[in-house]
């Protein structure tokens, strides 16, 4: 074998080796796929597929569900709940919701919600993905219009909420409460993975705690700052929440009630955030009564 033979081979071995490490680092958590407990009938190629990642808070899981089912989609889409670990009694009420196109896994042991995040994402088969947060319910049909959007602005990747969380103002970034993705245009356009590993450059951007989650909004600033799309916030009545809406704050897209899965550990006189969970739990049961009685009130807080 002559010289240039063997520097031939050495560098494509020194390729593979390096595309089999980048494989390594960001596939790994396959190496721990959970477990799938329930699967309906599945949609052919379907528009959208809508990821949801569990912790601890059935009842708001199938408010959420019902929310989507409430109102007249015209988008074919599946649903992916992911459980990351729930208590049992959690979970065995997971195992009772009956819903078309739904399909519920759950991990044996805990990961983390933005490791559940980048499962979900993997495992989506349509070119659109809408994240919700548990705890989040969609007040209309409004968000399957905002696909529209990605064929008006070519430049846009994601479509989110604003994270400006009380504690965590950072009203560049996406929070994945609700999370519109074009699929297609974030893998090829960024680099995965998308919501654990490395936060790029975070210089710039007004941020305040860090989470793994905001990978995926750094990624999409620095690839073009008008590639996302944001809901914008305000505050409700109902304890600490919010609602998104798009350009009009009387065009109300989702509700997102905070702490779901935390509260469900802390005893009344427990404190987050400097106020009692009882207070947390006033406004959530609150909130409760207002939507099964089509009563809720979205004004700002």
């Amino acid at each position: 074998m002559s010289h240039l033979e063997r520097d031939t081979v050495r560098t494509i071995a020194q390729r593979v080796a390096g595309r089999v490490r980048t494989w390594v680092a960001t596939q790994e958590f396959w190496l721990t796929s959970p477990k799938k407990y329930t699967s309906t009938r599945r949609r052919n190629s379907p528009c959208c597929t809508i990821v949801i990642a569990h912790k601890n808070a059935p009842e708001f899981v199938k408010a959420c569900l019902q929310s989507i089912a409430t109102h007249t989609i015209q988008t074919t889409y599946e649903i992916i709940v992911a459980d990351d670990c729930s208590a049992a009694p959690a979970f065995s009420e997971l195992l009772a919701i009956r819903q078309p196109y739904l399909r519920l896994y759950r991990f044996r042991t805990p990961h983390g919600h933005s490791f559940v995040l980048e499962w979900l994402y993997r495992k989506a088969r349509s070119p659109y993905v809408l994240i919700l947060d548990q705890d989040t319910l969609l007040l209309s049909n409004r968000w399957e219009t905002l696909l529209d959007e990605f064929q008006r602005d070519l430049r846009l990747t994601l479509i989110g909420m604003r994270d400006q969380h009380i504690n965590r103002h950072s009203p560049r970034m996406v929070h994945p409460s609700f999370l519109l993705i074009n699929k297609t245009r974030c893998s090829a356009r960024l680099q995965p993975p998308f919501f654990v590993g490395e936060r790029p450059g975070y210089e710039g951007y007004e941020i305040g705690q860090q989470e793994p989650y905001h990978a995926l909004s750094c990624k999409a600033l620095l690839q073009d700052p008008h590639s996302i799309g944001y809901l914008d916030t305000h505050p409700t009545q109902y304890g600490l929440g919010c609602v998104g809406y798009y350009r009009d704050v009387r065009d109300a897209v989702v509700y997102h009630q905070w702490y779901s899965g935390r509260l469900y550990t802390l005893n009344d006189d427990d404190v987050i955030d400097g106020h009692p969970a009882r207070s947390f739990r006033q406004g959530i049961n609150k909130f409760w009564q207002d939507y099964y009685a089509g009563q809720l009130d979205m004004s700002t807080r």
